[in-house]
């Protein structure tokens, strides 16, 4: 007997219409109401909300977030760096360095010709040169930095609700 596991591209290709159209307006904006969902899904406010719960359970809608503007906040110059780990460096002890900077908006552990990419927003260039040599310090090597002049407009997590093209 062959028993199917569950993965996660199984759970996308249970969304509807209408749950792909609930995550693109909360990918939009998490605070969106339930009076809009249900006026765009043609559901009552409960059957949105039963829906949005869901998601939730699913693991789908993984929490709600604001977008900050690093400029507005002290933090204009903002880079993406890819680096690699030194041998003998635990990633699980970079990642806690990483988590320690203040400077750190983001990272991710990739595959390729880098072990990490992380995004940095840094009050003015010492402050972006000290962060790099922290991330040194702490055990990576072969860093590229790339400065970020502008980003995309329109670019959001509702782009990942959209059906995959074949």
């Amino acid at each position: 007997m062959t028993v199917k596991t569950h993965t996660d591209a199984d759970s996308a290709a249970y969304l509807d219409e209408i749950d792909r159209c609930i995550l693109r307006h909360l990918a939009d904006d998490g605070r969106v109401r339930l009076r809009t969902l249900a006026s765009s899904t043609g559901l009552s406010e409960s059957a949105v909300s039963t829906r949005i719960h869901r998601l939730q359970a699913n693991g789908m809608v993984v929490g709600y977030h604001a977008r900050l503007d690093p400029t507005r906040l002290g933090r204009p110059v903002q880079a993406v760096v890819r680096l690699r780990l030194t041998a003998g460096v635990e990633p699980s002890a970079f990642e806690d360095l990483l988590r320690s900077l203040p400077t750190v908006v983001n990272a991710w552990q990739i595959a390729g010709d880098a072990d990490y990419e992380v995004w940095l927003a840094c009050r003015d260039v010492p402050n972006l040169h000290a962060t790099l040599v922290a991330l040194h310090g702490g055990g990576s090597t072969d860093r590229v930095t790339n400065l970020v002049l502008n980003q995309v407009p329109g670019l959001t997590g509702s782009r990942l609700v959209e059906a995959p093209a074949p």
